[in-house]
């Protein structure tokens, strides 16, 4: 049982969780940090998320995805494909990210794709103009 009155440990909780993030953003990479994170979130939330760093796809990867979308070598494990997702749409109203994310919803499995499309249209409804997303819902009109 989680004892809360603990004052000598570090939590997980959603301050925690803030705080760490606010800790990534001045000390850069999680490594460089990781006595931070631990007295913030404590020992066990800390070795699986430092853990969870170190194997998940870097930012630089997904930005080589989007940079050469065509040709760019996909992401293999199910964890950075979503993360592939999410990077898309935090970033989709930049207008090389929208070009690349029509290329990406062609390449990714059509169940991907879908997640991609509805996640794109609550940023942009304007997606929908785009011929890669013409062409994705002439071929998969039963997904959407």
């Amino acid at each position: 049982m989680l004892d809360t009155q603990n004052t000598e440990r570090g939590f997980p909780t959603p301050r925690a969780w803030e705080m760490v993030s606010d800790a990534l953003v001045a000390l850069g990479h999680p490594g460089a940090c990781a006595d931070v994170i631990l007295g913030i979130v404590g020992e066990g939330a800390s070795a699986e998320f430092l853990g969870y760093c170190e194997r998940a796809i870097s930012e630089e990867a997904l930005r080589a995805i989007l940079a050469d979308p065509v040709n760019a070598r996909l992401p293999e494990k199910l964890g950075d494909l979503y993360a592939l997702l999410a990077y898309v749409t935090a970033n989709a109203r930049d207008k090389e990210v929208a070009q690349a994310a029509g290329v990406l919803i062609g390449r990714l499995s059509p169940e991907l794709a879908v997640l991609l499309i509805r996640d794109l249209l609550r940023i942009d409804p304007l997606f929908t103009r785009q011929r890669a997303y013409k062409d994705f819902v002439a071929r998969h009109k039963d997904l959407l």
